[in-house]
């Protein structure tokens, strides 16, 4: 039995706990051991051995982590492993996950004798047919839902991608194209069934053979797909094999990111968590071998990490299952809402995105030239010295303007202008070269011109770099671009995607920052066409943000003013400018330039003071985001009338917010999404702000980006998508390819959908009703509202 030495249990125990042979002993003084392994947690156990000698001095808990240590206790030999208090996570989460990882590897220590995983039997075979023939008697005999878990290894992450020759050094490498190197199945625990192929036409002519075993394998509704981030395996047997899957009904990473957004929810930290007899499996193998040449680590290598993966994933799914019924509002939300939204991403990523390469080549000379201009005006305004001092011939244009120490030169030094720095960093004390910085001077007669090239070139060479050359290293070999999302937290160490909020995000190509208000941002989207005989569509919610806020926080004034059909920015700016709604509305037909001046005082409010901002960000806000300036006393006059005057149930819906958030430790969007907040009672002032802010826009952004996956999800469970696909989602909007005589059809049945979400599904029944508008056009940057053809 695995005892464990802390001075205090805490109030929340370790998920580890749920495994048996478990023995937690508080106090100051050690335990009397049950078995053979102490886990030490914190600094009391830590000084007391120090004390005793047995541990070296100047030792600190991170170096012992992992390392067993012999000791006499109770007259007998024990081994001592040592951690954090499990009240780190209220200071670093890092190192709470950290001490899960531990309780997992001491555990392990304790029952199997070893550091060692415990691998299962995996085998090498040639097809699935045993395994089936298995299946289809326990089938026979009555039982329902079995388990089985799937995972492919494959040549590279693209299954696009094309053989080439790379060089490395002084040799020629030839890479293959893609193709899958492995299929494996696990349908018991300890055991996994592997297929491997040395080649692409050997997988080719399996696939043709013993595509039926596939067909079952992933449609038989008496099993129960699972898989850790499944969508790309699917994705891959979609290419190579031309199969699709109707029984995945479980991913690891989606559940583990809804248990735990806060931790990485990579397979590898999960199996150390949730099964740690089998952690571990994949260390040796991720640190020694290139997963980007999977086709070249040895057979007998390759059957460890292989089996090990689809053994992990049933074992954790039998845990991770248990864990989340135990919160029956989270359970709904994945099964309503996140794992079809899930599903509907695979058909996402699958479609891919269409690019007219004209127009993108074509973009790509324009920016260039703009630059080149662009750096010909600054020669002018640097002068000939500076223009020498910074002047670098391995750059085609001569000078890298956005160079730090030129813009210090010519801006604060006496080469230049001498101007007298407003912000200074932190670190060095030297004036900060940062846009937000510059930009303070953008109304000074001297330095105005020079920002604003400053701010041209850095938005023009942000497009080049990022957006046109960037972006192009992801076009596959269909022409296309086909971009990863991700609807879970991912590994962080390792690069992957994935937000805490529960907000999309896109890699390979970050097709979700495309920009759509820049200088550049509609060229850059009409290079993204609809192929021929379709059109383009994008649909969004209508302030979507604020119909949320206005429910959660039942703030009556602006429920009152959506029913009655009211502009919110209107009504703000109105409350604001102690008008009358009316009188302001009138003043579109006598003054509309005044009138559109005024209303945009309402949107940076509106989204800004939405979440509490304070009056100085407000100013920052306002003026970087809606090209609107507010004086500090404006901002501060307009923040008290817009929380504590127009809609003061928001103030309330905060600290109601904060409030659970401190109780509990987490918050709950409406559609019972929950944000963790483990920081949220920290002693430091800065960190409890943060996890306050997060307490209150956390529920909203992320019931907004779930509102509108929820409706990708019913579009494609609906069979819509079969006509028109979904092709991606950027911030707040989804996209479509909508037959071009079929515009009407779709759009009308997409914009029904997103109206009329089952919130009863997921226990929400809000005060209002959710608009959502559409446009079509013939590329992402050519869009028009969409009305109906007479």
């Amino acid at each position: 039995m695995l005892t464990v030495w802390s001075r205090e249990r805490g109030t929340e125990l370790l998920n580890a706990v749920k495994f048996s042979g478990v023995d937690w002993q508080s106090g100051e003084t050690p335990p009397n051991p049950k078995g053979d392994v102490v886990l030490c947690l914190g600094k009391v156990p830590h000084e007391y051995f120090t004390k005793q000698g047995i541990l070296p001095k100047n030792r600190t808990i991170t170096s012992l982590r992992g390392l067993p240590h012999k000791a006499n206790l109770w007259g007998r030999e024990v081994l001592l492993m040592f951690s954090y208090s499990t009240g780190i996570g209220a200071v670093d989460y890092r190192k709470y996950v950290d001490l899960q990882l531990d309780f997992g590897t001491a555990l392990r220590l304790e029952t199997t004798g070893s550091l060692s995983p415990k691998l299962g039997e995996y085998r090498y075979v040639k097809d699935f047919s045993e395994s089936i023939a298995k299946l289809k008697e326990r089938i026979a005999s009555g039982e329902a839902r079995i388990d089985v878990a799937l995972d492919l290894e494959t040549l590279g992450l693209d299954p696009y991608a094309v053989a080439y020759t790379e060089t490395k050094g002084k040799k020629e490498i030839h890479v293959p194209a893609a193709y899958i190197i492995t299929i494996q199945i696990t349908t018991a625990e300890g055991h996994s069934d592997v297929v491997y192929f040395e080649s692409k036409d050997e997988m080719k002519h399996w696939v043709k053979k013993h595509k039926d075993q596939l067909d079952f394998i992933l449609n038989c509704q008496d099993l129960v797909m699972n898989g850790a981030n499944l969508k790309f395996d699917l994705h891959w047997l979609k290419v190579h094999a031309d199969v699709e899957c109707s029984n995945f009904k479980f991913d690891t990473t989606l559940v583990g990111s809804c248990l735990d957004e806060n931790r990485s929810n990579a397979l590898d930290v999960h199996t150390k968590i949730y099964t740690p007899i089998l952690g571990g499996y994949s260390d040796i193998f991720d640190k020694t071998v290139d997963k980007g040449r999977m086709d070249l680590v040895k057979k007998d290598f390759l059957l460890g990490y292989a089996g090990g993966d689809t053994d992990a994933t049933w074992r954790i799914k039998q845990v991770m299952k248990k864990e989340l019924l135990k919160q029956p509002r989270l359970a709904s939300f994945y099964v309503n809402v996140l794992h079809p939204a899930g599903r509907a991403f695979e058909k996402v990523e699958q479609t891919g995105v269409h690019i007219d390469l004209d127009r993108f080549n074509e973009l790509e000379i324009e920016v260039s030239g703009e630059m080149s201009r662009l750096v010909g005006e600054a020669r002018k305004l640097l002068g000939g010295r500076l223009w020498a001092k910074h002047h670098d011939d391995t750059r085609a244009d001569g000078i890298n303007l956005t160079k730090a120490s030129l813009i210090k030169d010519y801006m604060f030094s006496p080469m230049g202008l001498n101007l007298r720095p407003k912000v200074k960093t932190e670190k060095t004390g030297e004036p900060s070269t940062a846009m937000e910085h510059l930009e303070l001077f953008a109304e000074h007669p001297d330095a105005k011109e020079f920002v604003a090239l400053l701010s041209e070139y850095g938005s023009a060479s942000k497009t080049l770099s990022t957006y046109l050359t960037g972006f192009r290293k992801h076009l596959r070999s269909d022409g296309r671009f086909h971009p990863s999302y991700f609807l879970f937290a991912g590994n962080r160490d390792a690069g992957d995607g994935g937000t805490v909020t529960g907000r999309l995000s896109v890699k390979d190509p970050a097709f979700q920052t495309i920009p759509k208000h820049t200088d550049w941002g509609k060229k850059i989207r009409s290079c993204y066409t609809a192929p021929e005989g379709f059109v383009v569509g994008e649909f969004d919610y209508s302030q979507g943000e604020l119909r949320v806020v206005a429910c959660v926080a039942n703030e009556e004034n602006m429920i009152e003013a959506y029913r009655n059909g009211k502009d919110l920015h209107t009504l703000t700016a109105s409350e604001l400018l102690s008008m009358s709604y009316d009188e302001l509305v009138g003043m579109k037909k006598t003054n509309k330039d005044q009138f559109d001046v005024y209303r945009q005082y309402g949107k940076p409010c509106n989204f800004g003071l939405l979440y509490g901002m304070s009056a100085a960000s407000l100013v920052e806000y306002a003026r970087i985001n809606y090209g609107v300036h507010f004086t500090l006393e404006q901002a501060t006059e307009f923040r008290e009338k817009f929380l504590y005057k127009a809609y003061p149930m928001l103030p309330v819906y905060h600290q109601q917010y904060k409030a659970m958030a401190k109780r509990y430790g987490q918050v709950e969007s409406p559609l019972g999404r929950i944000r963790h907040l483990p920081l949220i009672n920290s002693r430091f002032s800065d960190i409890r702000s943060g996890a306050e802010r997060q307490a209150i826009n956390s529920p909203i952004q992320g019931c907004l980006s779930d509102m509108l996956c929820w409706a990708m999800a019913i579009s494609n469970e609906t069979g819509l998508v079969k006509i028109a696909p979904d092709f991606g989602a950027i911030h707040d909007a989804t996209y479509k390819y909508i037959p071009e005589d079929r515009v009407d059809e779709v759009v009308e049945r997409q914009l029904e959908i997103m109206e009329n979400l089952p919130f009863h599904k997921v226990g929400w029944n809000p005060q209002l009703k959710f608009i959502a508008d559409a446009k079509v056009g013939q590329s992402m940057g050519e869009l028009s509202e969409w009305s109906k053809a007479s």
